[in-house]
């Protein structure tokens, strides 16, 4: 069957990049074609503010971030995209011009996920996610654990009527966070199952193949800290894991990524460490300490000791579905009281694999079902 994967734009997001590697692997496993809608939602207005406002620097005499900047410090993460996630539909920029691409390439069915896929709060054009561009078109169309990233509506009323609308037209929904289940039931009125991400689908031995195939060096360092919000009580965090630990921390991300900071003579701090790399951090970690969804996953697919700090904004019940799915709740720090947390704490790793192996059975039929 040839299937098209909707999921996030291919962006810096290594999470995002390695569930949609990992859900086109799962789906050839099957014996599927799957292919990765490769989509951009940049509007005109913004190509053209853009324009105009690049055109004043260069009339001032001011430093600013071209695309072609953004394209060289994102090059590692264009590498794996184009490298391993792959086939990839061409850069398909309006929803006539994806309707008629999947139309013409006879596409058998749609599926739209993982990830946060259906928060509006992230997403200009959330009708997408739904699949508003295969109205009229015969396939099959199903989520795969979408996710909403929160336990609450963020939809205003008349996104949800689209959206309600839309959706009527799944052959079937299945959500990634246990929240998302009763979010499809009172608002959308539609059954979902639950289902887990499809980084955990595969083994980590395909990640292992990755980062052998890019020859990744040993990591220097024993704390892997992946922070996506860095701030004083974070960085307070980790200097209080290292001293009781006695690890030696280390990071894997730009040291920069606000672009506003950036300048000609700081441009390489803003540059993306490779995904593989990344992969290779949590690989030779002793201990891990995240703020990261995938952060949290990865922990768990190499079975590395790991501790958690929510990040509310970016989406808590995230983080709440996964560590009560695994029983690893007490994962949880509260940067407020982290005085008696045992940083040596054990995992009962046996449990959690065997966990992992149930609900990837679960999910794995539920893609076998529908396809």
């Amino acid at each position: 069957m040839k299937i098209l994967i909707v999921t996030h734009p291919l962006a810096n997001n290594y999470g995002g990049l390695l569930q949609a590697y990992a859900l086109q692997k799962t789906l050839e496993g099957l014996g599927h074609e799957p292919w990765v809608l490769n989509v951009s939602h940049e509007s005109k207005r913004t190509r053209t503010l853009r324009f105009f406002r690049n055109v004043g620097y260069t009339i001032l005499g001011r430093f600013y971030v071209t695309e072609k900047d953004k394209q060289e410090l994102s090059r590692n993460m264009t590498y794996f995209a184009q490298t391993y996630i792959k086939p990839q539909t061409p850069i398909l920029k309006t929803k006539k011009v994806i309707k008629t691409y999947v139309k013409q390439q006879k596409f058998d069915a749609v599926i739209v996920g993982s990830d946060q896929v259906w928060r509006p709060k992230y997403l200009k054009n959330i009708d997408h996610y739904f699949l508003d561009f295969t109205k009229g078109l015969e396939l099959k169309r199903f989520s795969y654990a979408a996710s909403f990233g929160v336990d609450y509506w963020e939809y205003s009323q008349e996104q949800t009527m689209r959206c309600k609308e839309l959706l009527a037209n799944f052959d079937a929904v299945s959500v990634r966070e246990d929240s998302g289940i009763s979010l499809c039931k009172q608002y959308f009125g539609r059954d979902a199952v639950q289902v887990l991400d499809p980084t955990l689908l595969l083994e980590k031995e395909y990640y292992i193949d990755l980062v052998r195939k890019e020859l990744e060096s040993e990591i220097r360092g024993s704390l892997f800290c992946y922070i996506l919000d860095n701030s004083d009580k974070t960085r307070n965090m980790t200097d209080k894991v290292s001293e009781d630990t006695g690890y030696q921390p280390y990071y894997c991300m730009p040291e920069e990524v606000a672009y506003s900071k950036m300048t000609e003579s700081n441009k390489c701090k803003f540059l993306y460490p490779p995904v593989t790399q990344w992969i290779k951090s949590i690989m030779d970690a002793q201990l891990v300490l995240t703020d990261s969804f995938h952060g949290c996953v990865f922990s768990i697919i190499f079975n590395k000791p790991f501790w958690v700090i929510i990040n509310t904004d970016r989406g808590a019940s995230r983080f709440a579905s996964l560590l009560k799915l695994f029983g690893l709740e007490n994962r949880i720090v509260n940067m407020n009281d982290k005085s008696n947390i045992n940083w040596a704490e054990r995992i009962d790793w046996e449990k959690v694999n065997n966990i992992r192996n149930v609900w990837k059975q679960k999910s794995l039929a539920f893609l076998q079902a529908n396809l």
